[in-house]
């Protein structure tokens, strides 16, 4: 059997310190599902504002919207 596997990532930099965050692997990380679901159902405008602690340097920021 032939199986196929999503592997994606939704990637920002921190305007703070500039380091790049996955922000699947931020969400993972916290337990949370909000952006996969906002992603896999089509309703990116919907992460506009989310607010972002970075991990690297702890400040917060928030998305302003979603491109590929």
């Amino acid at each position: 059997m032939n199986i196929a596997f999503i592997d994606y990532s939704l990637d920002i930099e921190c305007p703070h310190c500039k380091q790049e965050i996955d922000l699947v692997e931020y969400e993972s990380n916290s337990g949370e599902n909000f952006l996969s679901r906002q992603i896999f159902t089509s309703k990116w405008d919907d992460i506009s504002g989310y607010l972002v602690e970075c991990p690297h340097c702890h400040n917060d920021f928030q998305i302003d919207k979603v491109e590929y």
